[in-house]
């Protein structure tokens, strides 16, 4: 993740030079230069900037439902990942578990 410190949910500010009046033209280029490739390690460093920096509300079902978002930063789409003989890696199901009432979600 050190590789990535340099990333932000807010707007960049022009550190190149000041002779140059350098402006954001679209949100979200705070984030400029996460990986959006399907290997695990940028899924890991996706959801690791998406944990970090997503907001939740207090109640188990906003946190619940904001972890599935989480986690569906990195969905893995059939067809995109051939692990050969026909087969592709894809997301089947996510899930989490609330081990202090014994509640168990999921999606699929």
């Amino acid at each position: 993740l050190n590789n990535y410190m340099n990333l932000s949910p807010k707007s960049p500010e022009n550190h190149f030079s000041d002779k140059l009046p350098l402006y954001c033209y679209s949100r979200g280029m705070g984030a400029l230069g996460l990986p959006g490739d399907l290997s695990s390690q940028s899924r890991f460093v996706r959801v690791a900037f998406t944990k970090m920096n997503s907001i939740s509300g207090s109640s188990e079902s906003e946190s619940v439902s904001q972890f599935f978002h989480i986690l569906g930063s990195v969905d893995q789409q059939r067809g995109c990942c051939d692990v050969g003989n026909g087969k592709y890696e894809i997301t089947i199901y996510t899930s989490c578990c609330n081990a202090n009432k014994g509640i168990y979600y999921y999606t699929t």
